[in-house]
């Protein structure tokens, strides 16, 4: 998967949900594939950033609420 698709699935702040990689996109092994290889760093349990951009606290934020059950806020 080339970055120009990675980029283009990111939230708002740069943050990318295994959801919507996995299964349109990607397998779940290329999911931890691409962490293994470096192209993704883990934020936070089925959230990540991509290694290029540099994490920020919003990024922080955003993948704490996308890795909560869903309807917890």
């Amino acid at each position: 998967m080339d970055n120009a698709t990675l980029r283009e699935l990111t939230l708002r702040h740069g943050t990318l949900v295994r959801d919507r990689l996995v299964p349109d996109h990607t397998s779940l092994a290329g999911w931890y594939r691409l962490h293994t290889s470096g192209v993704l760093v883990r934020l936070q349990p089925g959230a990540s950033r991509l290694a290029s951009a540099a994490p920020t606290p919003m990024m922080r934020i955003e993948a704490a609420l996308a890795a909560a059950m869903p309807g917890s806020m």
